[in-house]
């Protein structure tokens, strides 16, 4: 987390804001740039829940971590629109540590 406190808008806001200013300006997608975005994971499916509700086909993308995310979250975000999730090349660092330690755990 970058800083000490987390200040995202609450999920009813943040889906009036991007219509407000989708409507004003009729931009290609929304960028939420957060690497902390799936953080909170109940945040997030409420999120992904309001704008299938709302109705709003607007694209949109994300930055996380991979240990934020899950199946269940992915698929949520995809039916709300998500066209793109990026993660930081640090994660796929552990991933690959733990992958090796996996593998020579099995070796020994």
């Amino acid at each position: 987390m970058q800083g000490t406190v987390d200040r995202r808008l609450s999920p009813d806001m943040l889906c009036e804001y991007i219509i407000e200013n989708f409507t004003k300006y009729q931009f290609e997608y929304v960028s939420m740039y957060s690497a902390i975005f799936t953080l909170n994971k109940e945040w997030t499916i409420k999120f992904c829940e309001l704008m299938q509700k709302k109705g709003l086909i607007i694209p949109w993308k994300c930055v996380t971590t991979i240990e934020h995310l899950s199946l269940d979250c992915i698929e949520k975000m995809a039916k709300a629109n998500c066209i793109h999730i990026s993660i930081g090349i640090e994660n796929f660092l552990k991933m690959k540590r733990f992958w090796l330690f996996q593998k020579l755990k099995k070796i020994r």
